[in-house]
């Protein structure tokens, strides 16, 4: 039997998630606006650990006298890297991409869910719309001849403000509708923008005299919290608590909701989040589609190859952190928002299977139009 739940977390006060792109020039560092899916994980796992009074002495670690009931709960996987192998979670079964949740004015009823805007999308002065691609061939650029090429008539250089995409943007977008009226909002109406001084600390959390930075990290607005569904094998395996999140120790208040018949169809009519719904859906990564939207980041350790074309912002790399990889070790990662074109012979290598379990790698078919 699996049940899935929608868990929010909804930030206390200010937070702050790092990543190994956190680090800008000189002394400031940057939080990312979303929590990695490693980072749900963990503090899922461990608030499991704490509620069924299964941690050690100093609530820091799992009880290894109890690691029979710790294993049955939480699973055997390690997690230290996304090549992990072991794929067992406990009672957990499988985690969503992280979203928004948006709730009516005053309630803690959901409204809408968000997510990151698809880069393929130009903003109009009230309007959102696709961009406009179109195939060309026997083309010669540069001196350089192609059977075929992709070309968009928009400027990329072109500022498009940063939204979150709700309910009725997704409709239209994945039926390739090139104009969307509605659906979606600033993100600044969802994330406050804030900034305090930092102090270094060792690995035992002291202070370290006389190193100090700036850290710009985010409050959210009332009405909103971070969520994910997520399947369980049997019902009272968690609840809601107080729970903390990142390498700050951000605080926030965890709500634990199971989706059953009574209120289902909240979550149905969301072209995404339905999806999240059935533990056996993958997403469209492996599908026969000519075109896809990254949902979550995909984590690709080896190749991505075989694209008619991509709109990519940007890649980074996450290093690695076992004892015995390199320093140099790192996995590629494509961020949400993507859009790939995939070709005939499209084909990503080592796709691990925990990644896609913990809601990594998981994009949605979209109508190419071209």
């Amino acid at each position: 039997m699996s049940i899935p739940y929608l868990i929010t977390f909804e930030p206390v006060n200010r937070f702050y998630f790092g990543t190994s792109q956190s680090f800008a020039e000189g002394f400031n560092v940057v939080s990312s606006k979303f929590p990695t899916q490693t980072t749900i994980l963990g503090c899922l796992r461990r608030t499991i650990l704490k509620q069924h009074k299964l941690l050690d002495n100093n609530g820091k670690y799992p009880d290894k006298s109890k690691i029979k009931e710790v294993e049955a709960l939480t699973g055997t996987s390690a997690m230290n890297e996304l090549d992990e192998t072991v794929e067992e979670f406990g009672m957990l079964e499988k985690l969503s991409p992280v979203f928004i949740v948006n709730y009516f004015a005053g309630t803690k009823t959901p409204k809408d869910f968000l997510f990151t805007l698809p880069v393929n999308i130009v903003e109009e002065k009230n309007y959102l719309r696709i961009s406009n691609i179109k195939k060309v061939n026997d083309v010669n650029t540069s001196g350089f001849p192609y059977s075929y090429a992709f070309i968009m008539d928009e400027d990329h250089k072109k500022h498009v403000g940063e939204f979150l995409t709700g309910r009725d943007f997704w409709k239209n977008y994945i039926e390739g509708e090139k104009c969307i009226k509605k659906g979606f909002i600033n993100i600044l109406e969802v994330f406050i923008p804030d900034f305090q001084p930092g102090i270094a600390r060792d690995n035992e959390r002291l202070v370290i005299d006389e190193k100090y930075y700036s850290k710009s990290d985010y409050r959210m607005n009332k009405g909103f919290s971070f969520g994910v569904i997520a399947h369980f094998k049997d019902t009272d395996i968690i609840k809601e608590d107080h729970v903390f999140m990142g390498g700050e120790r951000s605080l926030f208040k965890m709500n634990v909701e199971p989706i059953n018949e009574k209120n289902e169809s909240i979550f149905a009519d969301h072209a995404l989040i339905k999806r999240f719904l059935d533990k056996g859906d993958p997403g469209d990564l492996k599908n026969n589609c000519d075109a896809m939207c990254l949902i979550s980041p995909l984590c690709v350790t080896d190749y991505l190859k075989g694209l008619d074309y991509s709109i990519v912002k940007y890649v980074y790399s996450q290093r690695t952190s076992s004892k015995n990889k390199l320093k140099s070790d790192s996995y590629n990662m494509f961020p949400p928002g993507t859009v790939l074109f995939p070709g005939q012979n499209f084909e990503v290598g080592n796709l691990y299977p925990t990644n896609n379990k913990i809601g990594l790698n998981w994009s949605i078919k979209f109508n190419r139009g071209f």
